[in-house]
């Protein structure tokens, strides 16, 4: 018995060794299987930084969209129906819309001039090699000279294709209201004014349709006589 206790502490020392160790195939596999983890979870945190990125690219320019069609919101709502000339038997109003382009007098936008009235005009136009959605404006001052001040051209949306622009309203009395691509030479302002725009492949997001609609839409210097529906200048 006594000669057999040797032997037993030293399996017994073995076995204890071999429970508390690892082999090299065992940390190898422990290595390879943390690395494809690792893998995994950089591609995963990638994913979500590529998203989290294009989600915030979205918000600005839907947020820069919103603001943008919020100007000219207020732009076309604050058209003035004044009257184009000074020849009293003209009773056209200050309006000029076409499919391409419009323009109207009524308060500048708070960036420009804020309170101030002026000519403003919105139009599809080149500017540094691309097509873009301008402002041009002026105040609504005579010049120093007695003639009319320069227009200052600002660019308001790149990554413009194509612009439609649609008034309703209606052409004349006993007719029915409906949509027109042109507005000019009216005794009215429109009663709707819509705005619709293409935009190219490098645009960061949709431009949704633009509808607005002038506060006044008949000059407060027209007379009306009775006889007729037309807007007759006091003399």
């Amino acid at each position: 018995m006594r000669g057999r206790e040797p032997i037993n502490r030293r399996a017994g020392c073995a076995g204890s060794r071999h429970t508390a160790g690892f082999t090299l195939l065992e940390v190898l596999v422990a290595v390879v299987l943390l690395g494809l983890l690792s893998v995994a979870l950089f591609a995963a945190v990638r994913v979500g930084a590529r998203g989290w990125w294009t989600a915030e690219q979205r918000s600005a320019a839907t947020e820069d969209a919103t603001t943008l069609q919020d100007v000219l919101r207020r732009m076309i709502a604050s058209a003035k129906p004044v009257f184009a000339s000074a020849d009293p038997a003209d009773a056209a109003v200050a309006f000029d819309g076409t499919a391409q382009s419009l323009g109207l007098v009524g308060t500048l936008p708070d960036a420009i001039a804020p309170g101030l009235q002026g000519q403003q005009r919105l139009f599809l136009a080149r500017h540094d090699g691309a097509a873009m959605l301008m402002l041009a404006w002026r105040l609504d001052l005579p010049a120093a000279d007695g003639g009319t001040l320069p227009e200052i051209i600002v660019p308001l949306l790149d990554h413009v294709s194509a612009v439609r622009f649609e008034y309703y309203g209606t052409s004349g009395a006993g007719s029915a209201s409906g949509w027109t691509d042109t507005w000019s030479g009216r005794t009215t302002l429109p009663a709707l004014v819509r705005l619709h725009v293409e935009r190219d492949a490098g645009a960061s997001g949709p431009w949704p349709d633009l509808v607005a609609a002038p506060v006044a839409t008949v000059s407060n210097e027209c007379r009306y006589t009775g006889l007729d529906a037309a807007c007759h200048r006091t003399p």
